[in-house]
């Protein structure tokens, strides 16, 4: 588990929660409310760079961090030094108002809620390419050797490269709700589906395993999921690898 500071109040006030990292993905960082984001160790900082949705994710050397931005002019953004200078990214215009950047130690992928072509790929994090086809994609996951993303639909795009995608029709619309609202912790994928939380074990085919419960994201760590949305007192969690939800204020 990792402490961390947030702020919802454009750095007014501060706070602090403790994050369970995703031990598929340990480098994976969390920006809470509009101003900073830390790594997972805390180490890490990077200001908002005028965007309201920054998600900042490292390789697993650490030599690239990459930010997505809300405007145009800060879209995809890339650091050499730790987060020290930033320069904008080349081959892509993306930038997003709900997007998300994710990175499986061989190539990155960004999706957007803004534009024609809402999702890129890159192998170095500097240079990229928009992929044509995929629309309003909510968020990216990698699990069970092929990348998911989710749309607030029943279309599920997927791809083991990043780089080619094909499409799979659920029988349940996946990802309603906040971006980041899908997860996989080496075995299982946790999402939304309407005010339902859904698991899956491939991320193409999912079933109803709570109602009522849908939350804003999900992580796991130490043997435990946690679901977390914008009200502590919802928060949910399970032990038994997503099978129940209790709430969280029942521990």
């Amino acid at each position: 588990n990792t402490l961390f500071t947030y702020t919802d109040s454009g750095g007014g006030s501060w706070g602090s929660e403790e994050q369970l990292v995703n031990s598929v993905d340990p480098v994976e960082t969390t920006s809470f409310g509009s101003s900073l984001s830390f790594s997972s160790d805390g180490t890490k900082l990077v200001t908002n760079l005028n965007s309201t949705k920054d998600t900042l994710y490292p390789d697993t050397n650490a030599t690239v961090y990459v930010v997505l931005g809300n405007q145009s002019n800060l879209g995809i953004r890339y650091s050499l030094d730790g987060g020290g200078t930033w320069a904008n990214g080349t081959g892509s215009i993306l930038y997003a108002t709900d997007g998300s950047v994710h990175y499986n130690g061989k190539i990155w992928v960004v999706t957007s809620n803004i534009g024609t072509d809402r999702l890129a790929y890159s192998t170095n994090g500097i240079t990229w390419t928009e992929v044509g086809g995929i629309s309003n994609p909510r968020t990216a996951v990698y699990g069970a050797g092929k990348w998911i993303v989710i749309n607030d639909t029943t279309t599920i795009r997927y791809s083991t490269d990043g780089i080619s995608w094909n499409t799979h029709t659920s029988s349940l619309s996946i990802g309603i709700g906040s971006v980041g609202n899908v997860g996989y912790n080496g075995s299982v994928f946790i999402a939304n589906s309407g005010t339902s939380i859904v698991r899956s074990l491939d991320g193409l085919n999912y079933v109803v395993v709570a109602t009522s419960s849908a939350q804003r994201g999900y992580k796991y760590g130490n043997g435990r999921w946690l679901g977390y949305t914008g009200t502590p007192a919802n928060w949910r969690y399970s032990d038994d690898n997503g099978a129940t939800w209790p709430l969280l204020s029942s521990l």
